[in-house]
This record gives C-alpha cells, structure tokens and sequence, in this order.
C-alpha cells in the first residue's frame, strides 16, 4: 500500500487498453495527452476493471479481484487468505510493486497525477506526514488508531486527553515556528484541569506545564 496511490494492479498497460479500444489510432501516434477527455476515462475505467489486486486502505489490506471471500477456518486456528489472494505473491507485477522504490514524501508531487488517486494526493500534498501515518502503520503503535478513534468521536467524552494532545501539537508547532507560547488557547476541559491540578500541587502542575501547556500558575491565581 505504500508503493502505490492507486485504487489497485495488474492491469494491462494504457497504451494496450487505448490502442484495444481506439482500433483507429496507430501505435506510433498514441500518446495519452493525445487522447481526449472521453478517452481517457474510458481508458481509466477499463483498467480499474481490469484490476489483478484492489487496494484497500481503510482496511489495510490487498485482494485479489478473484477474491474467494470465504475461507474454511479449524477451530483454534487463524484465518489465511484465500488461495486467489495467496497467489498474488506469484503474479510478476505484483513482485514489480513491491520491489519499487518508495519516492520520497518531498517527491511526491512529481508522480504523474494520472497514476495517483486525487484525493490521496491532494491531501497527501497538503499535510506533511499523514501519507507515512496512514501507509506505513505498522499496527504496532497506538498513534492511528488514536486519530481515526478521535475523528470518529470514541474519545469525545476524554475533553481533557483530548486538550492535552491539541495542547502539546499546538505547542510543538509554535516552537518549530520560533513563536512564543504567549495567548495559547486550551480547550475548556484542560483548563478546568490545570486549575484543579495547579491548587492540589503548584510542583505537579510546573511539571504537567512544561510538556502540555496552559495557562501560568500567575494567571490561575
């Protein structure tokens, strides 16, 4: 998945599939801005058709488009892929992909937007970090889990973990800017906390103060 921003492989090439589609353009003429717009989604949507393996990120995981779906599974054992899936690891374009060099996050603009999803690479280009957050999770730290937990509302009701992680981003990303921690706004919740925290033990609250942020003990008092 993070070799690729596409929706899956194994297709033919996109000359072949024009050059089946179009009988009238000579191989020696086509090119694919030669194409028109009609065209190439015509061109776009038969090679989806004619996926080997679909990407799946919200799940992520790959299938084969032959997906058997179902797998008998003994009692006491884990679940394997099905055998079109298991295959996958023979097909030679697969083994091309996960061979391929992955580019650089800062390279990523000059993969050719017709060989990327779009909202992927826009999102991809417009907030550093979250393709390798998304991509090459490994499943063994939190921090992804968290996120998608957060922006599904299963922490809605953590109002003070929740100010203390926009504290602590807020905070960091000050800093990088050389900005001063001067008018910070902390959410209602953590504020609530800080002032509890700081009239049971001025000393915890420095320590607490110094890696999340809030609101001076001078403007608590």
């Amino acid at each position: 998945l993070s070799r690729s921003s596409t929706m899956g492989g194994g297709a033919p090439s996109r000359k072949k599939i024009a050059l089946s589609l179009f009988p009238c353009i000579s191989p020696d003429d086509y090119s694919w801005p030669s194409l028109s717009k009609v065209q190439q989604r015509m061109v776009l949507r038969r090679e989806e058709l004619s996926f080997r393996w679909q990407n799946r990120r919200n799940l992520g995981a790959v299938f084969s488009s032959g997906c058997e779906e179902k797998v008998f599974v003994r009692d006491g054992t884990e679940a394997q892929p099905c055998s079109s899936c298991r295959d996958l690891r023979k097909l030679h374009t697969f083994q091309v992909v996960l061979n391929r060099q992955i580019p650089d996050e800062a390279n990523f603009k000059f993969v050719p937007k017709s060989f990327r999803c779009p909202e992927l690479g826009r999102i991809y280009l417009k907030h550093e970090g979250v393709r390798k957050l998304i991509e090459e999770d490994d499943g063994r730290t939190p921090w992804l889990r968290f996120a998608k937990g957060a922006a599904d509302g299963v922490y809605k009701s953590q109002g003070v973990v929740l100010g203390m992680v926009e504290a602590m981003v807020t905070k960091t990303e000050r800093l990088l800017k050389g900005k001063s921690l001067k008018n910070m706004h902390y959410s209602g919740a953590l504020d609530t906390f800080c002032s509890m925290l700081a009239s049971i033990s001025t000393r915890a609250y420095k320590t607490f103060h110094n890696s999340f942020g809030g609101r001076g003990l001078r403007s608590i008092r």
